[in-house]
C-alpha cells in the first residue's frame, strides 16, 4: 500500500478567520500587508462549534510519501505540508473543501510541523536532508519562509543554537509550532524538538525572539527517552508539553500513556513531568529490535488545539477535571468541581494499579475531606 495523506474536515470554523468563502482552484497572489507590529489575533470566541454532533469528512490530498502537517494562516487559508524526499504544500481558501495545486518547496524530509508567525503572518516550513541526523552536533536543516500564505517559498538564513548538552535538536517527528500570546514572551515563536543520541534521546523545544532567524534551544524535557512532542499555550500563560515516552529504565513499568510537562518561562525550561491519561498507542510487539521502540511503544504524535474559553469548557464541555494535572473522570457532574474543597463527598474510583493512585494519595494528605476508593473490576475505558 502506498502512503497517502488525508485531511479531516471538521464542522467548525478555522481558528484565524471569521469568513472562509474564497475559491481554492488557483492560489491568490493578493495579500493583505502584514507588519511586525500588528496585533496578535483575538483569542476570544465560542466553543459552540465544538460541542455539537461529531462530523468529519476525508479527502486525499497527497500520495506516495509521508509526514503531513496542517496549519491555518492568519487570513484563514489552510496550508497542508508533506514530504519524505520532496517537500510540498497545498492550499485551501475555503476551509478545506477544495485544494489548489501541489506547490514544490524543496528537497528533504519534512522536519516536523510547520509554524505560523502570528506577528508577521509568515509561515515557516522546516526540512532536514535526512533522518535521523547523521551529525547530532549540527542536525542540518533548511527553513523555508512564505510571506504569501503558502503560495511561494524561499530558503531562509537561520542560526540554531546547541542545547546545554552540546546538541542541536532535530525537528522531525515533532508537531507544529505556535506564537506565544501572553506576558513577557508575547510574540515568541516556539516549537517542539528532539535530540537523537545513542540510547534514550530526549524531547525539548526551540524558540525564536527575532521572527525565526535565530533559534535557541530550551532545557531538556524532564525525562529522557522521550520524543514526538507537541505544545500549546494555556490561558494563564503556561506552556503545556505533551510527549511520548519510548525508552524506560531497566525494570521500570512500560507506560502506554503520554507524558506531560509545563513551562513557566515561555518554553525555555520544562518541569513537573507526569504520565497523563492520554494513550500513546500500543506497545511494540515485534521480535525485531527497532531502534528506540523495542522496549517501549509506537507513539501517536498528536497535535493540540487550544479551545476558545476554558471557563465555558468547564460548564459545557467534556466531563473532565484536572487534579494536580491528572485527569479525573465524572459521568454526570455538571458543573464540574474546580477546587479541592468542592471534591468533598464526590465518589472517586480508580483502578488499583492506576498511575492516579500516587497523585490522589498526595491530594488526600493535604485535603482530608477528599477520599477515593480503588477497584479491580474496572478498566480505563469505563
Amino acid at each position: 500500500m502506498r502512503p497517502m495523506s488525508f485531511v479531516m474536515k471538521m464542522a467548525s470554523p478555522m481558528r484565524h478567520s471569521p469568513s472562509l468563502a474564497a475559491s481554492a482552484t488557483s492560489p491568490s497572489t493578493e495579500q493583505t500587508p502584514m507588519t511586525a507590529d500588528r496585533a496578535l489575533p483575538d483569542e476570544t470566541g465560542s466553543l459552540e462549534p465544538f460541542l455539537g454532533d461529531a462530523h468529519m469528512e476525508l479527502q486525499k490530498i497527497f500520495a506516495d510519501e509521508r509526514f503531513p502537517n496542517v496549519v491555518v494562516a492568519l487570513d484563514g487559508t489552510v496550508v497542508a505540508t508533506w514530504g519524505t524526499q520532496n517537500l510540498v504544500a497545498r492550499r485551501s481558501e475555503d476551509g478545506g473543501a477544495t485544494w489548489g495545486p501541489t506547490i514544490e518547496v524543496g528537497a528533504g524530509i519534512h522536519a516536523g510541523g510547520t509554524l505560523v508567525d502570528e506577528v508577521t503572518g509568515d509561515i515557516l516550513f522546516f526540512g532536514h536532508p535526512e533522518h535521523p541526523p547523521k551529525d547530532n552536533s549540527t542536525a542540518p536543516r533548511t527553513v523555508y519562509r512564505s510571506a504569501d500564505t503558502g503560495c511561494t517559498w524561499t530558503p531562509d538564513e537561520t542560526v540554531s543554537d546547541e542545547d546545554a548538552r552540546g546538541h542541536v535538536p532535530s525537528l522531525h517527528f515533532s508537531e507544529h509550532g505556535i506564537t506565544l500570546r501572553h506576558d513577557a514572551h508575547r510574540g515568541r515563536l516556539l516549537r517542539p524538538a528532539r535530540v537523537y543520541v545513542e540510547g534514550a534521546g530526549y524531547n525539548m523545544a526551540i524558540f525564536s525572539d527575532d521572527r525565526g532567524r535565530t533559534w535557541h534551544a530550551s532545557g531538556p524535557f524532564p525525562i529522557d527517552g522521550t520524543g514526538e512532542g507537541c505544545v500549546a499555550e494555556l490561558a494563564d500563560g503556561r506552556i503545556y508539553y505533551s510527549s511520548r515516552q519510548h525508552r524506560f529504565a531497566e525494570g521500570a513499568p512500560l507506560h502506554h500513556e503520554r507524558l506531560h510537562a509545563f513551562s513557566h518561562d515561555g518554553g525555555a525550561t520544562w518541569q513537573d513531568a507526569v504520565h497523563s491519561s492520554l494513550p500513546d498507542g500500543p506497545r511494540y510487539r515485534g521480535d525485531e529490535k527497532r531502534g528506540a521502540n523495542y522496549n517501549g511503544h509506537f507513539g501517536m504524535a498528536a497535535g493540540l488545539t487550544r479551545l476558545a474559553s476554558r471557563d465555558e469548557r468547564f460548564t459545557q464541555g467534556p466531563v473532565h477535571h484536572s487534579v494536580r494535572e491528572q485527569l479525573i473522570c465524572h459521568r454526570e457532574m455538571v458543573p464540574l468541581p474546580t477546587t479541592f474543597d468542592k471534591l468533598e463527598g464526590v465518589e472517586i474510583q480508580v483502578v488499583a494499579d492506576s498511575s492516579y493512585v500516587e497523585t490522589l494519595d498526595n491530594v488526600v494528605a493535604e485535603h482530608p475531606a477528599v477520599s477515593y476508593a480503588t477497584t479491580e473490576e474496572m478498566g480505563t475505558e469505563q
